[in-house]
């Protein structure tokens, strides 16, 4: 059975990402995820924000799932985080992208100064298809 959402649901589900109960706002930022996808990323990248970090951590392994080319720059974001887990999430994202031209920013990714980090970077960078030789 193919469940319908309509937009009305899907504003109130960006409301909820504004209430003051994190748990609402993770679940909010995990629902979007999954019916809009890249079109939830905006919404995604503003929840990397929140203060309450179980929140921000939902947002980036959402955008990390999610993972299309058009979503580079909100992964970035997610790598210009403080918080180790959003970065985490971010070199996640890009793995699962896997575009060689990603070789550079992952190799500095390596050198994060959390081990979780550094062993996903490298990781995605032994998976990377390299590309023919001129």
């Amino acid at each position: 059975m193919q469940v319908l959402v309509s937009l009305q649901d899907i504003r109130g589900l960006r409301r909820a990402l504004r209430v003051t109960d994190p748990w609402v706002r993770r679940e909010a930022s995990k629902a979007l995820a999954q019916l809009q996808g890249a079109a939830a990323a905006r919404w995604l990248v503003r929840a990397l924000d929140d203060a309450d970090r179980t929140v921000a951590h939902a947002a980036a392994e959402c955008l990390a799932r999610v993972a299309e080319p058009r979503l580079l720059w909100a992964l970035r974001r997610c790598l210009d985080s403080d918080d180790w887990m959003v970065r985490y999430f971010g070199v996640m994202g890009l793995a699962r992208i896997g575009a060689p031209h990603l070789r550079p920013l992952l190799e500095k990714l390596q050198c994060d100064e959390h081990s979780w980090v550094q062993g996903a970077a490298s990781s995605a960078l032994r998976r990377l298809v390299q590309p023919p030789a001129g």
